[in-house]
Parts: C-alpha cells; structure tokens; sequence
C-alpha cells in the first residue's frame, strides 16, 4: 500500500556507504571542463536513488536523500502490480536501513504515496469519464492502447491519480486492473508521518478510508437511468462542467454535480461504489497478511 518515499537525513554514515559493496556512487561530470564534482554523488539500488551531498567537505554533516518506490524494491524494481502487506513494507524498511546504516527514525519524509490495485470492471471506460477531482480537472497524462491510460490531479499538498494497471505492466497485473494512488507532499506528508519509523506502525485502515475518501471527490459520468438524452450528453461532455465552473456564479455547477451524482448513487452497482467497496476488501486482506 506505501509505495513512492522521498526521506532526508543529516545523519549520514558517509564512510560506510562509500565502502558498501551494494552501491557504487557516482559525482557529476562537467562536459565543459572535464572535471567530476564530488559535491553531489549518486547512485541506484534496485529502483531507489540515493544521494549524498559533500557541500562543507569530508563528508560530514550533509545530507542524503533517499527517493524510490518501496512496493518496486521488494520486487527487484520491476514492478508495484501486486500487493504490498504491512509486514513486507516492515521487512522492506528494515533491509534499507541495514543497507543505508541510517537509522529509520533518522529518514524524515518529504513525500511519500500510497496506493492499492484495484480489479474494476470497464477500467478505462470509468478513467475516460474522470472530469474533475473536488473542482479540479483531471491531466490524462498518458492515453495510448499500449503505453497505458493515466489521469492525474494535481493539487497543493497531493496529487490524486487513477490508471489501467494492466496495460502499465502487461507481464504482472490482470486485466481490468486499475491502480488509485495519492501522493502526498510537504506539510500534509508530514502530518500523516514525519519519519520512515513511523511507517512501520502506520494504520492501512486510515490509507484506506483517505482513498474512499477522495473517491467521494470525484466527478465523473456513466450511464444512469431517469436522465433525457440532453442532459446526458451534457452530463457527458467534460467542457460542460468546465463552463458551469467557470460563471461567475457556481450554484449551477453544483446544482448539476448533485443531481449527477444522486443518479449515479442510485444505480447500485455504479462504478464508484465497486471501487470504494474494493478499496476497503484489499485494505482488510492486507491487514490480515501482516
């Protein structure tokens, strides 16, 4: 359920991650000069970044960065398409901090996502017909029959994401996979948890319901009884919803937002109610396997 992190520490151990046999740091090459800076040095282990700065010199007293997704190391980077229990996450965090001799109350998150595979009927049907999340337009950020079909919302503290799983890793998620992710950023990824020790006791059940959550939040389209055929086609068409957003008045907006959305509940087997009751069955199951 954790995957994407991003911690920060002062307290490197400098020497022994130079001397690991696990990473082989890299500085940055000058292609004007020649010259290799070893201000910054880099390095990559399976599918996480690792940097350590030497801006004073000797290595003492400066950062290290640690950036990657913690679901794709414990699969050798080569995927996050299945599920990631509360124990694998535990034993995941504890190989990084033998490996790192960092401390993990001593990684303080900057960033950091969680997300669930969801099976879900009409995957892409449900994405395309994504408009908004709360009064923000999605991105479709990638929409190709191979490379996959991915939409984003970006906002000040988070960004909320939903995309066909099975066509991003065709050789790992079953069809009709779809992936629902929130990223969480500066302050508000502090709030939920200020180091990587406070993961290893972190709460599915409260992941869970922020994902309901946000899926509450969102405006999307499909086919409901008890609607004429124009007001379908409005309700249809994203740059209706832009336009009603846009008036100086919004009342028609959410007028038209709610009577959307009180069709939509009463059709029960909508596409919103099958992904909130999933969300909540994987939660309970990846508790069960910690």
């Amino acid at each position: 359920m954790i995957d994407y992190i991003k911690a920060t520490t002062i307290y490197p151990n400098a020497e022994r991650l130079l001397n690991s046999p696990y990473f082989d740091f890299n500085g940055e090459y000058n292609h004007k000069t020649g010259e290799v800076s070893e201000d910054k040095l880099t390095t990559h282990y399976k599918g996480l970044k690792l940097i350590l700065y030497n801006q004073k010199g000797m290595y003492k007293n400066n950062r290290f960065i640690l950036s990657g997704s913690l679901h794709k190391f414990k699969n050798n980077n080569l995927h996050n398409a299945d599920d990631f229990s509360h124990s694998e996450l535990v034993e995941v965090l504890n190989e990084i901090e033998d490996l790192t001799f960092i401390k993990s109350q001593e990684m303080f998150i900057n960033t950091f996502e969680y997300g669930l595979n969801i099976p879900l009927s009409k995957t892409d049907d449900f994405i395309n017909n994504l408009f908004m999340h709360k009064t923000k337009p999605f991105s479709h950020t990638i929409n190709d029959t191979l490379k996959g079909n991915n939409k984003i919302c970006n906002h000040s503290q988070y960004d909320f994401k939903l995309y066909n799983k099975s066509k991003e890793s065709r050789l790992y998620a079953p069809d009709n996979t779809m992936r629902v992710e929130l990223r969480a950023k500066g302050q508000k990824a502090r709030i939920f948890n200020n180091t990587l020790e406070n993961l290893k006791t972190t709460d599915f059940a409260f992941y869970g319901q922020s994902l309901k959550s946000e899926t509450d939040n969102l405006l999307y389209y499909e086919d409901v009884p008890g609607l004429t055929k124009q007001i379908c086609a409005n309700y249809s068409n994203p740059l209706y919803w832009y336009k009603l957003l846009n008036r100086k008045s919004t009342s028609a907006f959410y007028k038209h937002k709610y009577r959307l959305n009180e069709a939509i509940n009463n059709k029960p087997d909508n596409m919103k109610n099958q992904l909130k009751n999933m969300i909540e069955y994987k939660v309970k199951l990846l508790m069960l396997q910690s």
